[in-house]
């Protein structure tokens, strides 16, 4: 059916092309006759008065539809020819400038899958309007259910089905003919967002649960069936909630969880929020919404557009009355509100108040969800001036925010819960003058905290020597003076203890602030683009040099930054910068300075001399933090870890994408080391070389190391060489302080560890079809000769072909695959898979192995136990609870994994299975 639709298309779009080619033919017949088409294509010639004929296309929602190609035919017969074309435009209309004629027809091209279309419309008039309807794109008889590559704001869903915890099957198609749209929200077990945000879910949908139907999906990392019933159970909510495929999700393309996507009545993808509403406010605006009976479609980027802005109803004291609140001292300011006209209308003003037994003045917008309160006053200064204010802050931690902007620049945020009154000193004059002073306190539209609003009072000025806590204040590396047409430039250095450019003279020993340049954002060379769009526009390159793929790296490191947008200089980067200048400067400027016009610096006060903190610390190679390391008394090195056993520290305060801090490791010794986290939350784990290449990354493969949450890496480390250690939070929104160690092991170890850690994976062939399953990151196994006993067991084949460990089966604990272990030593019998009947495969035409396996119990490997019908009894730990996999174990094994899993694939059952592997210096 499928291959039938696609030549169908193709037939289609022949006749379309040869239509627009005759129609061409005869315009150019009678060129010049009549008026240009305004849809940009051709038109029928001939005499007569013309007119401009307009098709309006929507939605049955009501939503306008653009990029829909209209074309005009002469006639609705066989044959006719075309006489124009056009897109419609962002209000769903395409005009076609036409000879008059009352037999035309409009017929539309591009219209998106799952919309219904008919043959062709005809005009009344000069117009026709088009209203199209859509529902969920069922596939035809005889076709499977298939994702597509890609989801976006108004597509039509494909239809699917999916069985909930609770056994109910959900199909898409059938629960839209009785709800009125749908919310499918993507989650995972161990997703902190996600479980924060179901409680205010689950509320929010009991409420509408006759309108609005919402489908929990769990399509990420190792969940099964299992873990997602006991979710649901153990957090008591009455969602549908499934195990599905992950393809969904990735076809939203959302790169984050929780995701919410919205599919109205028509089957529209309506909104698709990415990241957790730790509220249910935004949970009732949507349902509320898609739920009316007027509802009028249209596609929602943001949920706030869907929480009605509240005007304000109050307007600011005047410039008098806030300053006798507000001044304090010999300060000269005049107040006023937001009076520019795109923000005015709902700017909320600042108003008088009290707190904490002292007049001040408050912003108005607390408890007005996704609202903002603006206050600007022009404030005199001196040169070494210092603006100070007292706050009282009662918001939501890294939600609300008050922002203070000189002279239009943000220069200091405030977000959190205050306890007393604080000070602040947001600026400090390097020239006299009237500054720009402007207070925005913006609110989200989810939770309130406290007062929900922020107090100001004390306005004052003051001097440097009374600042009395950590401030850096921004500084232009280049300025113009007052009437003048030359730009002045900083005096800078480098500094060969940190490899970066700093400001100041190097030979007054006395601290220097960084040189920063701003890589992602406007500048004085540009208020229109920056080094990253220029180059990522491929405007960068000199002699047939491209700088994008060096720009690519700065550009990174400065998204990370601390101070967003903004990198710290080294020599590199500095070449690279005059390179940009040399194509984007001024001609009458000396680039060997003018390119100090990306650059800023910070100056620091009340912090006896300390420089502001590299913002790019940790983010790449030659920023990486340093570590300290146990090395255990190795070669004669003492421990330096003594009393502390995780020296390293790592606070993450912001999203780090591509993921995680890097911290230098460059051993003293040779040898095998360990790495351990120390977490509450679960964190991931990789090791780098200085080219970046990944040596590992942490899957967790030891068998008794248990502590999911943390990271335990080992690995073999030559003295001398510098890795890197990049350890970060599995959910990538976490954000906190944890600690790991670096210990030295030994010259050489063998670790017990998984033999088939990854998932299973697929090839496919030339046509995208899946040809067969495999074992993803595992070992090659050989079956070895007869041994004493009689019996041909397993080893790991080496890729030289020679036979490595052996090949152990873990009977005790749970597996990568299975929730449930083949033998509970504790609660045999109970609940384990044997007596779940999982070697019982007469159902599958194989026979009971039942006794089989259970033969292999007495064989197990039993740690500090003494069993006298135990062939292989040991006190090695790691081997507790193991049998060696023989020819005949194998046999059941591979079934068991068959039967659950996926079929044919060769030697499935290594993915419950362990073998030692060597770490250490290369055997001769």
């Amino acid at each position: 059916m499928k291959r039938t639709a696609k030549l169908t298309a193709l037939l289609l779009a022949f006749v379309l092309l040869f239509g627009m080619m005759a129609g061409t033919l005869v315009s150019c017949k009678d060129k010049g006759k009549g008026e240009p088409n305004n849809g940009g294509g051709s038109e029928l010639g001939g005499e007569g008065e013309t007119q401009a004929y307009t098709v309006s296309v929507k939605t049955i929602g009501g939503m306008p539809l653009s990029g829909i190609t209209v074309y005009l035919y002469e006639n609705d017969q066989p044959g006719a020819m075309i006489v124009g074309y056009a897109d419609t435009d962002k209000n769903g209309v395409a005009t076609i400038t036409a000879k008059r004629s009352s037999d035309y027809v409009a017929v539309l091209s591009k219209v998106p899958d799952g919309y219904n279309v008919a043959k062709n419309y005809s005009f009344t008039g000069g117009s026709a309007n088009v209203v199209l309807s859509s529902s969920v794109i069922v596939p035809d008889e005889g076709d499977d259910y298939y994702i597509p590559t890609a989801y976006k704001l108004g597509s039509i869903m494909n239809d699917f089905t999916v069985t909930t915890t609770d056994g109910k099957v959900f199909t898409l198609s059938e629960v839209l003919k009785e709800k009125k749209a749908v919310l499918i929200n993507f989650w995972y077990s161990t997703c902190s967002p996600c479980i924060n945000e179901f409680p205010y879910l689950d509320n929010a949908a009991k409420d509408f649960a006759d309108d609005i139907a919402v489908i929990a999906l769990n399509t990420y990392g190792d969940d099964d069936e299992l873990t997602v019933k006991i979710f649901k159970s153990d957090n008591q909510l009455s969602l549908d909630m499934a195990k599905f495929d992950p393809a969904l999700y990735s076809a939203f393309g959302a790169g984050g969880y929780p995701t919410n996507v919205m599919i109205d009545r028509y089957g529209t993808v309506c909104l698709v929020e990415v990241g957790g509403l730790p509220s249910e406010k935004p949970f009732r605006a949507m349902f509320e919404y898609f739920s009316s009976d007027n509802y009028t479609q249209r596609l929602i980027e943001d949920i706030n557009e869907l929480t009605p802005t509240e005007k304000p109803d109050i307007t600011q004291p005047s410039s008098n009355i806030i300053g006798g609140v507000l001044n304090s001292g010999n300060i000269s300011a005049e107040y006023y509100p937001e009076m520019d006209s795109n923000d005015a209308e709902y700017s909320w003003p600042f108003v008088t108040a009290t707190k904490g037994g002292y007049d001040a003045i408050k912003a108005s917008n607390s408890f007005k969800d996704a609202s903002y309160a603006t206050m600007h006053a022009d404030i005199e200064m001196k040169a070494g001036d210092v603006l100070a204010f007292d706050y009282w802050i009662e918001t939501e931690l890294e939600a609300d925010y008050l922002y203070i902007l000189v002279e239009g620049e943000s220069i200091y945020t405030i977000s959190g819960l205050s306890e007393s009154w604080e000070t602040c000193y947001p600026y400090v004059a390097n020239k006299d003058g009237t500054y720009k002073v402007s207070f925005i306190y913006l609110k989200d539209g989810y939770t309130d905290v406290g007062d929900d609003t922020v107090y100001l009072r004390n306005l004052r000025i003051t001097t440097t020597e009374n600042i009395d806590r950590a401030t850096y204040i921004p500084r232009d590396a280049a300025s113009r003076p007052q009437g003048s047409f030359k730009y002045e430039y900083v005096d800078i250095y480098l500094d060969q203890n940190d490899g970066y450019y700093h400001v100041g003279n190097p030979d007054d020993n006395i601290p220097d602030p960084l040189l920063l340049a701003n890589i992602m954002g406007y500048t004085m060379v540009s208020d229109e683009s920056s080094v990253w769009l220029w180059a990522y526009s491929g405007e960068i390159v000199v002699n047939g040099v491209n700088y994008y793929d060096v720009i690519v790296d700065y550009a990174s490191y400065a998204s990370n930054a601390s101070i967003d947008g903004y990198c710290t200089v080294n020599e590199e980067l500095m070449e690279i910068l005059k390179v940009v200048i040399s194509l984007k400067g001024s001609s009458s400027e000396d680039d060997s300075v003018e390119w100090l016009k990306f650059c800023r610096y910070y100056d620091a006060y009340g912090t006896d001399g300390v420089q502001l903190y590299d913002p790019i610390a940790g983010l790449a190679p030659h920023s990486a933090f340093d570590t300290v390391v146990d090395y255990n008394g190795a070669d004669g090195k003492e421990d330096v870890l003594k009393d502390t056993d995780y020296p390293n520290s790592l606070t993450y305060d912001r999203l780090i994408m591509p993921r995680g801090f890097w911290s230098a490791f460059t051993p003293a010794v040779s040898g095998v080391y360990r790495i351990v986290s120390s977490s509450e939350l679960e964190v991931d784990g990789w090791i780098f070389d200085k080219y970046g290449r990944e040596l590992l990354v942490y899957d967790n493969i030891e068998r008794l190391y248990t502590d999911y949450k943390n990271v335990n890496m080992l690995m073999y480390f030559e003295a001398g060489t510098t890795y890197y250690i990049d350890i970060a939070y599995y959910t990538t929104t976490d954000i906190g302080t944890f600690n790991f160690k670096i210990e030295y092991v030994s010259e050489s170890i063998e670790i017990f560890r998984y033999a088939s850690p990854a998932v299973f994976t697929y090839e496919l062939d030339a046509n995208g079809e899946i040809t067969n399953n495999l074992i993803a990151g595992g070992i090659d196994v050989v079956l070895g000769s007869e041994e004493a006993d009689g019996k041909r067991y397993y080893y790991e084949k080496k890729a030289d072909g020679s036979i490595g460990a052996a090949i152990y089966v873990d009977f005790s604990m749970t597996t990568g695959l299975f929730s449930h272990p083949i033998y509970d030593v504790v609660n045999a019998n109970r609940s384990d898979i044997i007596s779940r009947g999982g070697f019982n495969f007469t159902s599958i035409g194989y026979s009971d192995m039942t006794d089989l396996v259970e033969s292999y119990i007495a064989k197990m490997y039993h740690y500090n136990e003494s069993h006298t019908d135990c062939e292989y009894c040991t006190d090695d730990v790691n081997l507790y609870g193991c049998v060696r996999v023989d020819e005949e174990l194998a046999v059941a094994l591979q079934l068991l994994v068959e039967n659950h899993t996926f079929k044919n694939v060769d030697h499935a059952w290594t993915k419950l299975c362990y073998y030692y592997e060597y770490y250490g210096p290369a055997k001769d």
